[in-house]
């Protein structure tokens, strides 16, 4: 089951009938926006991951060729 995220401030989004709303911020999301918000938090955490990856691998690289 995927746990949707706040797209302002990361918090669990509740069940309201037909929307979801942040317990911690108030937002609020329609049902079928939920997905969406769903796939841009992903898409940044996914970017972000790979970027910090990268930058490690480069300076590993560049250590053993310093070395």
């Amino acid at each position: 089951m995927k746990r949707f995220k706040c797209e302002n401030c990361g918090g669990e989004l509740k069940q309201n009938g037909d929307t979801y709303s942040c317990s911690f911020c108030h937002a609020t999301y329609r049902d079928d926006s939920i997905e969406k918000a769903y796939n841009r938090v992903y898409a940044n955490l996914t970017s972000t991951v790979k970027e910090l990856i990268t930058e490690e691998l480069v300076k590993e690289r560049m250590e053993k060729i310093a070395n």
